[in-house]
């Protein structure tokens, strides 16, 4: 299986051990790029993506609910329009221990349209030094969800090693889609009270950042946010030339000619992110 990115975000998480944990989502979700794509969610602990807040829990006063959508603005980032709700995690670092001995559960319901199937996401990868598309599923125990679960249920999760996959263990990606190869607008995951347990070497989860941009395509003002202020915003041309240096989060566009750049954002505390824009 292919590793899932959301491309209209990008985020950074560090992590240094757990023995359990246990995570929900009780934090406020806030909604940065409405109301050009106002689907993109953003809560404490887990990356930017396309999620809402529920009331409907399965433990504490909220969950997470992630709903295939269709809205133009996603073909700007070279997306499909229609999009499934998707929430993603990370940790990485230098596992010493065998991933198979990694558990966990998750509670999930599911309403899906159309025959839709959606995915809960439980894998260790190597990630290697050349990007995303060349990292190694070394382990999983992602879950095909088939069919609708109309009462919260707690799925448990464990890692099975990919046969013939070799490498060095360092990144623990877990999450959800509610749709996966087949979108039917409409469709809903909904995820509460993650439970990991056996992942030593890594003391806790601690989010960097997690970067989002908008609008995009930008006509005057290109506004970019993350967990944490940010410091600088530097333009570049795509063959790499620096266009603009900008302090703050918001970077005045309106007098590049239309086309595609790439911006470099850097937080207070020295986070980056760096992806494409498009100026009208």
């Amino acid at each position: 299986m292919r590793k899932i990115y959301l491309l209209v975000a990008s985020a950074f998480i560090g992590a240094t051990s757990f023995g359990q944990t246990n995570l929900s989502y009780e934090e406020a979700v806030t909604h940065p790029a409405a109301p050009v794509v106002p689907e993109v969610g953003v809560t404490a602990g887990w990356q930017a993506g396309i999620y809402t807040q529920s009331t409907d829990a399965s433990h504490g006063d909220f969950s997470i609910e992630l709903t295939t959508v269709n809205n133009p603005a996603f073909a700007s980032q070279g997306l499909n329009p229609t999009q499934p709700g998707q929430i993603f995690q990370s940790v990485t670092g230098s596992f010493d221990n065998n991933g198979a001995n990694i558990t966990g559960s998750v509670d999930f319901k599911a309403d899906l349209l159309a025959g839709d199937t959606a995915l809960i996401i439980f894998e260790i990868y190597d990630t290697l030094a050349a990007g995303i598309s060349d990292d190694v599923l070394l382990y999983s125990g992602s879950l095909f969800v088939t069919q609708s679960v109309t009462t919260w249920t707690t799925q448990a999760l464990s890692m099975q090693q990919i046969p013939g996959a070799t490498g060095t263990a360092n990144e623990f990606y877990f999450g959800g889609l509610s749709g996966f190869n087949q979108l039917t607008v409409g469709s809903t995951l909904q995820l509460d009270n993650w439970v990991i347990e056996g992942l030593l070497g890594v003391e806790k989860i601690e989010v960097k950042n997690s970067f989002v941009a908008f609008p995009n395509p930008a006509t005057d003002v290109l506004n970019i946010t993350a967990a944490e202020a940010i410091e600088s915003v530097s333009v570049l041309s795509l063959d790499g030339k620096v266009v603009s240096v900008t302090k703050g989060g918001k970077v005045d566009v309106s007098n590049l000619t239309t086309g595609v750049y790439i911006y470099e954002a850097t937080t207070v505390n020295g986070a980056k992110a760096i992806n494409k824009f498009v100026k009208k």
